[in-house]
């Protein structure tokens, strides 16, 4: 078992990450555990069909403060089983009626900030292993089959790598320029404005 870097480069960059065992939708419509994936493999996109994967990074980690995972349990967002991220991965949600004060109506919220402690919980001891994804553009994709992002690359997030995974990322992404996906950031304000019940509502309506 792998420990994270003691630099905790990947742990930074490793902050948009999916735990070991999320089913992931193939292109096909067919869904593949995250760790069975490699690169050129293509996966749905929310808005760019079926994309192939141009890099997978990989980390084992203590399961505590800010690396403990992230549990959505099943059908809290629509989600088909337990959906296990990162703490700063964010979900997709789309409000069919836009909530008043916000400039789309598609909405990027951090997992952690649906932690209610019931159906979305923090878990902490041991290890989990996180694996991230990229593409060529920051998309959205389908984990346990709701919207979630891949990994958004750039100078910002490369330069915290350790420097030999560092130069083997630049070379496979030589712009290093991703930009984010259409969407409004939910800060933490709005959000307790709100309250998580309207967003597991959101997130429960297929689209």
């Amino acid at each position: 078992m792998e420990e994270a870097p003691d630099d905790a480069g990947l742990s930074d960059l490793l902050c948009i990450s999916f735990a070991r065992g999320t089913m992931i939708t193939l292109a096909t419509g067919a869904q593949m555990p995250i760790e069975m994936l490699s690169p050129c493999d293509r996966v749905l996109t929310r808005d760019h069909g079926g994309q192939p994967i141009r890099w997978i990074g990989r980390a084992t980690l203590k399961a505590v403060c800010p690396f403990a995972p992230v549990v959505i349990t099943a059908g809290t967002l629509g989600n088909s089983g337990d959906l296990i991220v990162s703490q700063h991965h964010r979900m997709f949600l789309y409000q069919r009626e836009r909530i008043a004060g916000l400039p789309t109506s598609e909405l990027l919220v951090q997992a952690k900030h649906l932690v209610d402690g019931e159906r979305v919980f923090l878990r902490e001891g041991g290890f989990v292993d996180f694996l991230s994804i990229v593409f060529d553009h920051h998309e959205i994709i389908y984990a346990e089959g709701i919207p979630a992002e891949s990994l958004m690359v750039n100078d910002a997030t490369v330069n915290r790598l350790p420097a030999e995974l560092s130069a083997d990322v630049k070379a496979r992404f030589p712009g290093l320029r991703q930009v984010q996906h259409f969407g409004t950031e939910a800060g933490r304000q709005f959000l307790d404005a709100v309250g998580a019940e309207a967003l597991f509502k959101l997130g429960g309506k297929r689209r």
